[in-house]
């Protein structure tokens, strides 16, 4: 199983604050702003991106981490690997 993370989603009700957070108590920095979303930040090396809760999306949404996106060549394997770990 060969991956790499590709950023985690943070939501939160103010992500200018929660921005500048991880910026001056962590030392990450600015990346990108998310156009009418949030901000990107390099986090030594890991993307994070900031957001509140998104309109448009149609599943069920709640503050923290929303999810950790990972990169994979092995799709299908990688898929079966983590399901048959839990």
């Amino acid at each position: 199983m060969n991956f790499t993370v590709q950023h985690v989603h943070l939501k939160t009700r103010d992500p200018q604050q929660t921005m500048q957070f991880y910026i001056d108590n962590f030392g990450a920095t600015f990346k990108a702003e998310i156009p009418g979303r949030g901000f990107r930040v390099d986090l030594h090396g890991l993307q994070l991106n900031i957001t509140g809760l998104i309109a448009s999306q149609n599943h069920e949404q709640h503050y923290g981490i929303e999810h950790i996106a990972v990169e994979t060549r092995d799709y299908p394997g990688t898929l079966a690997h983590l399901r048959k770990n839990g």
